[in-house]
This record gives structure tokens, sequence and C-alpha cells, in this order.
């Protein structure tokens, strides 16, 4: 299987991606110092070299692959909510 997690920017607009498992360094030329553990994949060549360790790690040890997405504010009017959906949002 090959795993292909991809920048949330053309879909929802924004977000950041940290890394849940750690890229050993030399591993592959995306990020030859490795990507330790939590860090933010700022680049499509580190993503690339996330992508392809977690897919050896999936295909040689069936770890689930995993990524922490942290989404972008998303802005609504002051009270425009209620104590259920204290903000009120057109995405899903």
């Amino acid at each position: 299987m090959t795993i292909r997690f991809e920048f949330p920017g053309p879909i929802f607009g924004s977000g950041t991606f940290f890394a849940l498992a750690e890229v050993p360094a030399g591993f592959h030329p995306g990020a030859p110092q490795g990507i330790p553990l939590g860090s933010f994949i700022r680049t499509y060549p580190q993503l690339e070299a996330y992508n392809a360790w977690i897919s050896e790690l999936y295909n040689t040890a069936g770890v689930i692959p995993a990524i922490v997405w942290e989404a972008w504010d998303d802005p609504c009017a002051l009270g425009s909510g209620n104590v259920q959906n204290p903000c009120p949002s057109s995405l899903s």
C-alpha cells in the first residue's frame, strides 16, 4: 500500500500537518536530516518523505498511517451562535 497524505490547501484553504511518526535521517532525499516526531511538515519534499516512511511502516510492520492536522481558525461573529453551537460555520 502507498500512503499519500496531501496538503489540504486546495480543498480546505489552509491548515498544518505534524508528523505522528519519526522519519529517520537518510531514509529519503526529501528529508535528509529526518523528521522528528511532532515536527511541522512544511514542504512537499518533507511530506513525500513522510508518506514514504509511513508507507514502509505499514507494509513491513502493519503500523496504521496517521498524521496530525491542525485546522485553520474559522472566524465567526461574536454572539452568532447558541449554547449547543457557539460558532456556526458552513464548513463540515
